[in-house]
């Protein structure tokens, strides 16, 4: 009988632990982060403080393309299935693909923050033109094709988010700048009506710390005051095509990320633009097939450490350049912390933690 009564003790205490678990799973928007312990890892001189993942979080975003902190502090991550919201202080997840399917349906890679505190977030593709913005409580579409937005006769999207001058929100739809005053957008500049020559697609974009609009078209590099003079060009190098980023380090140079893997490097002067191929520093792994110049080697994100380290983003893996010793290092999953090897973000919280964003997932590492 004492035998019975104990089986029977064990057979309830099991269905009551499954019907918690089950309890625990339940479906929801906001999730716990999980994540405790650190990992014993290093990206380029970094230790790895968390990593997160679809499986040991609630990160919903696969690949994220975009992190970006807001002034409350809490992080958004967009990509292919839209938004995830982090709220670190409480560790919890947000998915906001319920609230708002088409928002589910964009693969977000630009986010911003306008001056009265509403989120826009945009895919930066002609593929996806919706625009989206969030004040806190819903999420709402704006259509680029309105009239406010240059033409609802075109298909227009919005291909760049930048900050300017007083942390004003500016954004690119064809070839207008468009500035966020009070509560709407207001049409400011259309690049092509003051340089005189097609200006679009304007492929990025963003404001340096001295006042000025770096502008990447097709053929071209634009410099442009907020109010469009004064402005100048400056023709691509050779061998940089589809300027997909542009970076101020901290020294106040400018960097220019091509899809073909070449980097450019302009000075605060006016002298030669210095040039770099990531195909001459990518490793080939002792494979004699391995051609470097076909790699996926485009620049996803652009970022400089405080002690002066250059980290390059591409889909094979994160070149680490460190100027003052004139040497290049390509970290991979085998010779680093990082989750995978394909880098698509990186980006700097108010502390000073350096946010990656990955194939598999995101990676947090020590200043």
């Amino acid at each position: 009988m004492a035998r019975k009564t104990a089986s029977l003790w064990k057979l309830s205490w099991i269905l009551a632990t499954a019907l918690v678990a089950a309890c625990d799973a339940s479906p929801s928007s906001a999730r716990r982060d999980v994540i405790g312990r650190p990992q014993a890892a290093e990206i380029a001189g970094h230790r790895v403080l968390k990593v997160f993942t679809n499986k040991n979080s609630e990160l919903t975003i696969a690949t994220p393309y975009v992190i970006f902190q807001d002034r409350a502090g809490q992080f958004w991550i967009g990509g292919s299935l839209g938004v995830n919201r982090y709220d670190e202080e409480r560790g919890l997840w947000t998915s906001f693909s319920r609230e708002s399917p088409d928002l589910a349906g964009s693969t977000i890679k630009l986010i911003g923050q306008s001056s009265d505190n509403k989120l826009w977030f945009a895919s930066g593709t002609i593929l996806d033109l919706k625009l989206f913005s969030f004040d806190g409580e819903h999420f709402l579409t704006t259509d680029p094709q309105s009239p406010k937005f240059g033409s609802k006769d075109s298909v227009y999207a919005v291909s760049a988010i930048a900050r300017g001058r007083n942390d004003e929100l500016w954004l690119v739809v064809r070839d207008r700048l468009f500035a966020y005053h009070g509560s709407r957008w207001v049409d400011q500049l259309k690049v092509s009506e003051i340089t005189g020559v097609q200006s679009y697609p304007i492929t990025a974009m963003t404001h340096d710390s001295v006042g000025y609009f770096w502008i990447a078209t097709k053929e071209s590099v634009l410099k442009l005051s907020e109010s469009g003079s004064p402005w100048k060009t400056y023709r691509k190098p050779a061998g940089l095509m589809g300027i997909s980023r542009i970076y101020e380090d901290r020294k106040g140079r400018l960097w220019f990320g091509g899809d073909n893997g070449w980097l450019c490097l302009k000075g605060s002067g006016e002298g030669p633009w210095q040039t770099y191929n990531l195909a001459d520093f990518a490793p080939t792994n002792g494979k004699p097939d391995a051609d470097p110049a076909r790699m996926s080697l485009g620049v996803n994100a652009i970022y400089q450490d405080k002690s002066g380290r250059l980290m390059f983003a591409t889909r094979t893996g994160l070149a680490v350049l460190e100027e003052s010793r004139g040497t290049w290092v390509w970290l991979t999953t085998d010779n680093s912390g990082l989750p995978s090897d394909t880098v698509t973000a990186i980006g700097e919280d108010r502390v000073g933690r350096i946010w990656m964003g990955t194939a598999n997932g995101l990676v947090v590492l020590e200043p």
